[in-house]
């Protein structure tokens, strides 16, 4: 249950900087959510920005396909990701719950649970997540929702 997520890494600018625990951990693909974190090894690893600020005028939606387009391409071949932020508690966590929400075809409590579960119980708490994603995620309804 939940295999995919064996391959994705949460971080935050601290480990998205530790060239070690990049290699350490075998990640492929970076996923850069912030505008103000730099690409730190471009030329050792991939990297897919975002450029998402913290704030709450700042919009979800554009770069949801493609995130879990690139998500499925990499863990289709079973390549390690890092998806990071600046602390590694709002946008990222934001990107990892629409990706599971997609794959589980789930509701937003669930995929928080799922993140508690998998990665701690305080990467699961939406009190850490910008109150304006979670609005946006909650908003987006996959297919079938189990609860």
């Amino acid at each position: 249950m939940y295999d995919y997520l064996k391959y994705i890494y949460l971080g935050n600018k601290y480990k998205a900087n530790d060239l070690e625990w990049l290699y350490n951990n075998n990640i492929v693909l970076i996923i850069n959510t912030t505008d103000e974190i730099p690409n730190f090894f471009e030329n050792k690893f991939t990297y897919f920005n975002l450029n998402l600020k913290d704030e709450h005028k700042t919009i979800l939606y554009p770069f949801l396909d493609n995130i879990k387009n690139t998500l499925d391409g990499y863990i289709n071949r079973e390549c390690n990701v890092l998806i990071h932020s600046n602390f590694g508690k709002s946008r990222c966590v934001a990107i990892l719950i629409y990706y599971i929400m997609e794959k589980e075809k789930c509701s937003l409590r669930k995929a928080l649970k799922i993140i508690g579960k998998i990665y701690g119980h305080s990467m699961g708490r939406s009190d850490h997540i910008n109150k304006s994603f979670l609005f946006q995620l909650n908003s987006i309804s996959p297919r079938s929702i189990s609860y």
